[in-house]
């Protein structure tokens, strides 16, 4: 697994032709989501070695952000 969870074109390498045959191909990508995980990954670290956790990300809704990148654009 990579570091940065950010899709990348090479993702889409096992899905078919898609990469080659699109015209446009965007991604979303919302880093809460992958903090949320870490935190509760952590978390559940901690219970198993019967330590206290605090929680560091408490995740908020309506504050999250989300990039969508252009991964593709054949026509400009």
């Amino acid at each position: 697994q990579r570091a940065n969870k950010r899709p990348l074109m090479s993702d889409l390498r096992e899905s078919g032709a898609i990469e080659q045959d699109a015209d446009a191909i965007l991604f979303v990508y919302r880093d809460e989501v992958y903090r949320e995980q870490e935190e509760k990954e952590r978390e559940n670290k901690a219970k198993a070695e019967g330590k206290a956790y605090q929680r560091l990300f408490i995740p908020n809704p309506m504050q999250e952000n989300a990039e969508i990148i252009v991964g593709k654009n054949r026509n400009g």
